[in-house]
């Protein structure tokens, strides 16, 4: 099993908070587990991607531009079609945001989901997850109070064909105004995929407010198919 990596947060990866913002502490989250999946497979049948179904994250605090985090990941099971995966990430030996994740095996020659060969799940040494962290379902909003439109980019695209999964995670946090922003932190964050987004396009980005709770839904137009669900949960500064 590969170890932690380290990344220095430069000051491109700050908002308007000045520190750290959550979709590139989960870009650094993203990009350990790529790292350790194509050394720990290297020797398989390179049959198969990973895309992610699910996130469940907390963050506990965010770091400021010039600090290095140490992020850790680990697969904590394997059942048919889906790979569970934990995330701890340290600042200073404080663990600032930890982090649930479950992938979804899909076959390079159909697109389609496959069961996980035998000899990907042998690779890795699979641990028990060290933590629970509060999960959110998925839910049609009923009422939603706002919502806000993009157009899908070509830098939106990731070698997968389709929008890149941390572009989900902005466009969700665009539909939270700025003024609540700068008056509150970012502390749960669940986004649930159902289906990929491609170029070009343009979604919806539903929102509903419960107290410190947001519910979001993500809508293409065009097909007015649903392609994503997420809540955050927010806290005063």
């Amino acid at each position: 099993m590969t170890g932690p990596l380290r990344f220095k947060i430069c000051y491109s990866d700050t908002n308007a908070s000045g520190k750290a913002s959550p979709q590139n502490l989960m870009r650094y989250m993203v990009e350990t587990s790529i790292t350790q999946s194509l050394e720990l497979e290297k020797d398989t049948s390179n049959s198969i991607v990973w895309m992610l179904h699910r996130w469940d994250v907390e963050f506990k605090s965010y770091p400021d531009p010039g600090q290095i985090i140490q992020v850790e990941t680990y697969p904590v099971d394997f059942h048919k079609f889906y790979a569970y995966r934990d995330f701890i990430v340290t600042c200073e030996e404080r663990e600032i945001v930890r982090a649930k994740s479950i992938w979804v095996a899909v076959s390079k020659e159909t697109g389609r989901l496959v069961k996980i060969p035998q000899e990907y799940q042998d690779v890795y040494d699979v641990r028990p997850s060290q933590f629970m962290l509060p999960t959110y379902g998925e839910d049609s909003l009923q009422e939603a109070e706002s919502s806000i439109d993009f157009k899908v980019r070509q830098s939106d695209i990731d070698s997968n064909q389709h929008v890149n999964n941390l572009e989900y995670i902005q466009w969700i946090l665009e539909g939270i105004t700025r003024e609540y922003q700068s008056m509150h932190r970012l502390t749960n964050l669940t986004v649930i995929y159902r289906k990929e987004v491609h170029y070009p396009g343009t979604v919806r980005v539903f929102c509903q407010q419960s107290e410190n709770e947001f519910f979001h839904e993500i809508v293409e137009i065009e097909s007015n198919e649903r392609k994503a669900f997420a809540t955050t949960v927010w806290r005063e500064k």
